[in-house]
């Protein structure tokens, strides 16, 4: 995944790695390992570019500041936690919808996010 900074405009591109107030992809074709290495990158992204206080450009969303990279590695946390502690993706939805209220793409994203990761527990 590309990320471009540009030092005269203070702004960080970093598409689809950080979400603001849509629901993240963790659908087909992210397992486990993957949220762990992306969440990984947002630390990363933060150390390195969080002194800088530049605004992020988010591949979805509004833009933002840095703070984007701790509320989209805890919502990550969130939704593997909900998945984890519900008995069906119904409660798993609504459980996530309870936490991000305002967060957009709720029929696909999220629905699709947790069929994957409960699938995933299955394994």
């Amino acid at each position: 995944m590309t990320t471009i900074y540009s030092r005269d405009l203070n702004a960080l591109i970093s598409l689809d790695l950080t979400y603001n107030k849509v629901h993240i992809w963790l659908g087909v074709g992210v397992e486990r390992e993957h949220i762990n290495n992306w969440q990984e990158q947002l630390k990363l992204l933060k150390e390195k570019y969080g002194p800088l206080k530049p605004t992020v450009y988010p591949g979805h969303g509004d833009p933002t500041d840095v703070s984007i990279f701790e509320i989209d590695k805890k919502y990550m946390d969130d939704l593997l936690n909900a998945v984890q502690i519900s008995e069906t993706e119904d409660e798993a939805k609504q459980k996530m919808m309870q936490l991000y209220p305002d967060w957009q793409n709720t029929e696909f994203l999220l629905i699709q996010s947790i069929k994957n990761q409960i699938e995933l527990s299955r394994q």
